[in-house]
Order: structure tokens, then C-alpha cells, then sequence
């Protein structure tokens, strides 16, 4: 089944919701499920992104009785591209790929004439260092959450972020802490949750989509990292009080079986301008302005039954990416024409001096189900605090809140 990014019930929601709670603006809906979960007031907010998680994933592989499935209530989109990079920032942000243009994990950046892999800042394909400063970090600067939080009116709250060794988190007001195993993860919450102040702890944790690149989705050991962190999860729900745990995923992912190399079409190469860019799933392309209607007639002649082609002003329009002021930049990575994953199949393009890459067994991007939908999961401890946040009429009445 397909599914498309509703930016009323997505990832981003959860943001609206946190932002609300804190008594910070938030300019997308907050989600009533959510909403309910946080009226009252808890010493500890504890946010767990479980990179790859989706709600069809979950439900393989594991049973009714594990703690997360029984902790689940209800089902969220992903953001468009429902790949790593724009769901994470999007997270972070609380902003909308639209507005945030973070789209894809390689992006063309004109800037620096090369495309270039965002996170860890080297060329895409020679893996050589662009520039000493983030590329895109530099050109598409991005604020958190975390100082907004740290400014909250109901409590001097101190933000936390949690990541794997090597996945930095912009500290931005916060306090960034590495942990390896799931157990040093749990074990740096109840630290963190056991101060005296009031605490927002955010966990980018990439283990489950790790765990699915390299043994697919309803593989045993995507099931044993779920039932571990299911079964972490539990107990520290019973170690801890006054803490709410909110666990959701930026993307769900998908099996793949093979890849298309667009390098070796050479029918669709010729109407090119420049290689494709973004992700294998939810790939940009810049044509040629007298082969589009080539392109477009090429494309779905060989691929429309894995692929859904569509104009990149119609990707925009149709508010795939998002609401909001769109970026500048969302026009030079949109490109021409952007084909989204409908299948078990991803699109690859290699340039000669690129090194070999081994086919992943799972993936992210497309608008199929396993990749858009995502679970949303909450655990509430032990309450032992009888303090209520002021009302928003109580805080000023100057205040925009929307």
C-alpha cells in the first residue's frame, strides 16, 4: 500500500505537542493522543527516536504481549522524503522538510559544486572531504528545540540528547551524552532523570535501522534489538517516577531486492544535466529543458511499476515536503523530476570514480506503507508530583502561541 506524508498526523506533531507542553510556540498542529498523555505535569520527558521503526516492523516482530505493542497508541506519518536525513532534522526542528531543505542524505550544493553527503560532510562519491566547516550545516543553518525548551516558563528545564558514538546531536542549550548498548542508553536516562532539576532528554537511536540495512526488515535480528529495547523499556518504567517516555521513529523502512542502475541507462542518462541526487527511494533529477518530455516517457516506459515519477514543481505544490515559507533551496535539490519508491527495488547511480557499494537489504524514502507509517508509543511512571504547569492565560498575555 502507498502512503502519503499528513502533516496534521506526522512526526512533526509530536514536536508541536512537546513544544505545547513547554509552553513554547509551535506553528503545526499538536496531536490530542499525545496531548492527553501530557496533561499533567511530569519531572522527566524522555523523547526516543527509533530510527527505522515502523508500524508494520513492530507488529512483525513483536507480539501483543511485548511492552511496546502494548504501549502503542496510534499511527503517524513520516515527512516526505521518509529517509533518515529530512526526518531527523524535521524532529529536531519541529520545521517541515520544506522548510528546514535538509532532503536527502547526498544533496548538490552549487555553493561548493560538488554533492555532497550531508552528515558526514565528504564528496559523494570520491568520500573526500569537502570543507573543514559542515556543508550543509553552513548553507541551511538549522535551531533546535532544546533552547526553547530551556527557557520554558512552567520549570527550569534542562535538555538532555542521547546518540550512538559518532551521530552527533547540535547541543544548542543541551547536554549531549554518547551511549553504545541499549543497556549504557538506559543507564545514562535513569542518571539524567534521578537529578533534581526537570529534564527533555532526546534520543536519536539508529540500531533498529542498522540492524534492518544489513539483515532486512522481519529479519530475527531486527526482532531480538526490538524485544530488547521492549524489555529495557519496561523496566525502566519501573525504576523511575514522574517521567514520560514518548518512543516514535523519523521513517518506517522497506525490504529491497535489487537496484536499478541508472548509470547504465543510457537513454535516460542523455536527457540529464547532472547526476540524480537525494536517496535511492525518493531520488531528484535534473533534465535537460528540451528532454523532459523524453525523460518523463523513458522513466515510466522502464519503471513505472517501481517508481511514481513526478514534477518536482508538483512535489512542491502538492505540499509533499511540507507547509510552511519554502526554503531557496528546496528548488536547486528538487530538480526537474523526483521518483518515489512504490516497490521492493531502489535506484542506484555510480560515477566512475565512485567506490563500490554492497546492496542494503532494506531501505527508506519511498511512500510505501512500511516506510511512512510509524507507531507512536507512550509509557507514564509513577507520579509522585502534585505541581500543574500555569495555564497559558496565567504566563502573559502578549504571548503568540499558534
Amino acid at each position: 500500500m502507498l502512503a502519503y506524508p499528513d502533516y496534521d498526523n506526522c512526526i512533526i506533531n509530536i514536536i508541536s505537542s512537546i513544544r505545547k507542553y513547554y509552553r513554547t510556540s509551535a506553528a503545526y498542529p499538536t496531536l490530542r493522543e499525545l496531548d492527553r498523555q501530557l496533561d499533567g505535569f511530569y519531572k522527566n520527558v524522555v523523547l526516543i527516536m527509533l530510527n527505522g521503526m515502523g508500524k508494520n516492523m513492530l507488529e512483525y516482530n513483536l507480539t501483543r504481549g511485548d511492552f511496546l505493542r502494548q504501549r502503542f497508541i496510534c499511527s503517524l506519518t513520516s515527512v516526505f522524503p521518509s529517509a533518515r536525513t529530512p526526518s531527523y532534522i524535521s524532529t529536531l526542528t519541529g520545521l517541515s522538510p520544506n522548510e528546514h531543505a535538509w532532503l536527502g542524505h547526498n544533496l548538490f550544493f552549487k555553493e561548493f559544486g560538488r554533492s555532497v553527503s550531508v552528515f558526514k560532510n565528504y564528496d559523494t562519491y570520491s568520500h573526500q572531504p569537502v570543507a573543514q566547516q559542515n556543508v550543509a550545516q553552513f548553507v541551511m543553518p538549522h535551531e533546535s528545540i532544546f533552547s526553547d525548551i530551556k527557557k520554558s516558563v512552567i520549570a527550569n528545564v534542562q535538555p538532555f540528547t542521547i546518540s550512538e558514538p559518532g551521530f552527533e546531536i547540535p547541543e544548542n542549550g543541551s547536554y549531549h551524552k554518547t551511549a553504545d548498548t541499549q543497556k549504557k542508553l538506559f543507564e545514562t536516562i535513569d542518571k539524567i532523570c534521578e537529578t533534581k532539576q526537570h529534564t527533555f532528554t532526546f534520543v536519536q537511536w539508529n540500531e533498529v535501522a542498522r540492524a534492518a540495512r544489513l539483515n532486512g526488515c522481519l529479519s530475527t535480528q531486527v526482532a531480538a534489538v526490538l524485544k530488547e529495547f521492549s524489555r529495557n523499556l519496561e523496566e525502566a518504567s519501573v525504576r523511575l517516577n514522574d517521567t514520560l517516555f514518548i518512543v516514535s521513529s523519523g521513517h518506517g523502512m522497506a525490504d529491497v531486492s535489487s537496484e536499478v542502475p541508472v548509470h547504465h541507462m543510457r537513454d535516460l542518462m542523455e536527457c540529464m544535466i547532472m547526476p540524480p541526487d537525494m536517496e535511492g527511494r525518493a531520488m531528484s533529477f535534473f533534465v535537460k529543458p528540451n528532454r523532459k518530455a523524453d525523460f518523463n516517457r523513458l522513466f515510466n516506459e522502464s519503471l513505472s511499476s517501481d517508481f511514481v515519477l513526478l514534477p518536482g514543481a508538483e512535489v512542491t505544490r502538492k505540499n509533499l515536503y511540507g507547509r510552511g515559507r519554502t526554503h531557496p533551496k528546496i528548488s536547486d535539490f528538487s530538480g526537474d523530476f523526483v521518483a518515489c519508491g512504490i516497490s521492493d527495488k531502489v535506484l542506484r547511480y555510480r560515477a566512475l570514480n565512485e567506490k563500490p557499494k554492497a546492496l542494503h537489504k532494506a531501505e527508506c524514502g519511498g511512500i510505501t506503507d512500511s516506510e511512512m507509517i510509524v507507531p507512536l508509543i507512550t509509557v507514564s511512571t509513577g507520579k509522585t508530583l502534585d505541581y500543574r504547569p500555569p495555564m497559558l492565560e496565567d504566563i502573559t498575555p502578549n504571548i503568540k502561541f499558534f
